[in-house]
């Protein structure tokens, strides 16, 4: 069983790289929470109820902060290597900077 959720972690992972949507990564971490769980408990029932139940419960709580924390980053230093089209990139990164 063990191999199964790290399997699930892993493809989780990766699917939230791939979308960027802070959803997968919070069942990835509860798949892992499950991974723990069976070593201790053969049953797979519990463990798959666990990995549901808490991947719902941190995407409610814990979504909404990340998603904040995230978008409230400041910049401190950008490096740009432009030569000629330095308007442009100023105006593209309006918002950034």
């Amino acid at each position: 069983m063990a191999i199964i959720w790290i399997l699930i972690s892993i493809f989780l992972l990766l699917v939230e790289f791939m979308t960027v949507k802070i959803i997968y990564i919070w069942y990835s971490l509860s798949a892992l929470i499950s991974l723990i769980i069976a070593f201790n408990n053969k049953n797979f029932l519990l463990q798959f109820i666990l990995f549901i139940v808490l991947g719902m419960v941190f995407n409610v709580l814990f979504r909404d902060k990340l998603i904040n924390y995230l978008k409230n980053k400041k910049v401190s230093f950008v490096k740009m290597d432009i030569e000629g089209a330095e308007v442009q990139a100023l105006l593209g990164a309006k918002e950034t900077i």
